[in-house]
């Protein structure tokens, strides 16, 4: 009798466990964030896993309000592609969602893509952008929506290629292009009749002309 007492009691310890992992199968939540308040699945993969899901400002009753917070959004393998902040800005007609704050991009295999910050809908501060091994693309700053300061531009392997400076969007100064053993290959004044990054609106006027 104790013999058979042992051996179901073993046998339901096991049932117990192959549930809970069956359980832990079928949960869609695909990231600790995703039980922060004020979460609502915009759109899901056809596995039912979320592709889309926006973070809400929740009122004193605990509603959720229009007033976006967050975005994030994520591949189908449910490793997140992007992370950013929003902010409302309400119209006698409309509610605009902006975004605001540090937003960020991801590889599908979680590696960091882009690291950069908003602020009322245009970027603004540092810039980077990252290659799939990790290596540096690379990186500038913006001033509510325009290039601003010194940007560098970097190879497959992480080194600087070019360098040079923006102001309101237009390259200025000097600008530099390095060869693969770091020394300098060229050297332009980026005037207005000079094309320097090559990717700004002056330079593609420039470009057209000729």
């Amino acid at each position: 009798m104790r013999k058979r007492y042992c051996t179901l009691l073993i046998m339901s310890l096991l049932a117990f466990c192959v549930s809970c992992k069956n359980e832990k199968k079928q949960e869609t939540t695909i990231s600790p964030e995703d039980t922060l308040p004020g979460r609502k699945v915009m759109a899901f993969y056809p596995d039912s896993t979320p592709g889309i899901v926006h973070f809400y400002k929740v009122d004193a009753a605990g509603n959720l309000t229009p007033e976006l917070e967050r975005e994030v959004q994520y591949y189908p393998n449910r490793q997140k592609y992007i992370d950013c902040g929003y902010t409302t800005v309400k119209t006698d007609t409309s509610i605009l969602n902006l975004k605001n704050g540090p937003a960020y991009a991801y590889f599908d295999n979680g590696q960091l893509q882009v690291e950069a910050f908003y602020v009322d809908g245009k970027q603004n501060g540092n810039y980077k952008i990252y290659r799939e091994d990790g290596n540096k693309y690379l990186e500038g700053a913006y001033d509510m929506g325009l290039r601003t300061g010194k940007w560098k531009f970097y190879d497959e392997k992480g080194k600087l290629v070019k360098e040079g400076s923006y102001d309101k969007d237009i390259c200025v100064g000097t600008w530099t292009d390095y060869g693969i053993d770091g020394k300098v290959r060229r050297q332009v004044q980026a005037d207005e009749h000079t094309i320097g990054c090559g990717d700004c609106p002056k330079c593609r006027k420039l470009s057209h002309n000729n």
